[in-house]
């Protein structure tokens, strides 16, 4: 073969230059394949670390939520998805009261703490009767109702010493209790709506809530109890 013919066969497959740019791209290639094999591994530790830290901090939330305590008293909320009561169909009477009636009538108001926002009362007394030919003249309960009706909110309180207050809900009896000022008592909640039942004073207590946040039902109840 010619020397000039052998030259330019040469050329065309040890050309420095076209040398140098495959070795670069087979390095670029390693390099590559080299990180993503050990990049991957590494992004999904990652990736199932954080999941796992997100669903940590939410079930603390929701724990934090539902079970705290706060200074001597442990909270316990009851919280229902669906809500499971029966409404009552009662046959009763309310009648305005004046809440210098009595002296605990009095007194009840003058140390029960309300959001101010709740600028606007009245109280009355429910009247049950035995059958729909008697009189309503049996005193269920007395109660104070603060309410705020551009907000839509209130705090409903019905208390008696000698019966179990009416309400327009029945919850069934739970064991998870909270605990305010020493006394045991259930704390229900449904969507904006809290509940509480317990006796203190003689007294037992009924109290439903609108639109009032956790903190001011609090409120309520230590001033009461």
């Amino acid at each position: 073969m010619p020397k000039n013919k052998m030259k330019k066969v040469f050329d065309s497959y040890f050309n420095e230059e076209k040398m140098k740019e495959k070795i670069l791209l087979n390095n670029e290639k390693k390099s590559i394949s080299t990180f993503m094999k050990y990049s991957m591994p590494i992004c999904l530790t990652m990736i199932c670390t954080i999941v796992i830290i997100i669903s940590s901090n939410n079930n603390i939330e929701n724990n934090l939520n539902n079970t705290f305590s706060k200074g001597e008293n442990e909270i316990n909320i009851v919280e229902t998805e669906v809500l499971e009561v029966t409404r009552l169909d009662a046959d009763i009477k309310e009648i305005s009261i004046d809440t210098n009636e009595n002296s605990y009538l009095k007194e009840l108001k003058e140390k029960v703490i309300i959001p101010d926002y709740l600028n606007d009362f009245n109280s009355y007394s429910i009247y049950t009767r035995i059958n729909s030919n008697s009189n309503y003249d049996i005193l269920n309960c007395y109660v104070y109702n603060y309410y705020n009706t551009e907000l839509e909110s209130d705090i409903r309180i019905s208390f008696s010493n000698t019966n179990k207050p009416i309400r327009d809900y029945q919850f069934e009896e739970t064991a998870n209790l909270s605990n305010i000022n020493g006394i045991d008592l259930p704390i229900y909640k449904y969507e904006n709506l809290y509940f509480t039942e317990f006796p203190y004073d003689g007294y037992n207590f009924d109290i439903e809530t609108t639109n009032i946040n956790l903190e001011e039902l609090l409120t309520v109840l230590k001033s009461i109890i």
